[in-house]
């Protein structure tokens, strides 16, 4: 991200306690994939932004950046078998 001039931000929630019961090699392999995945598709000096959060009694990762996302015929078939 630093090569291409990729402005990498991260937001928590002020005193987000979270329990995440769980694999932490998988929800590590996730993250790493949700991270890469926004390097790969975000233009030079674009952004992304990691936010983590609490919704009820489930965390709430969300990772967003500025590229120019899935075309939208594409994004039916996304989770196809």
């Amino acid at each position: 991200a630093q090569a291409r001039g990729i402005t990498l931000r991260f937001d928590a929630e002020p005193q987000t306690d979270v329990v995440i019961l769980g694999d932490p090699d998988r929800l590590r392999q996730v993250l790493w994939n949700l991270l890469t995945n926004a390097i790969k598709f975000t233009p030079q000096h674009g952004t992304i932004d990691v936010q983590l959060g609490v919704e009820s009694t489930h965390a709430r990762i969300r990772v967003t950046d500025s590229g120019e996302g899935i075309d939208p015929v594409a994004q039916a078939r996304l989770f196809q078998p």
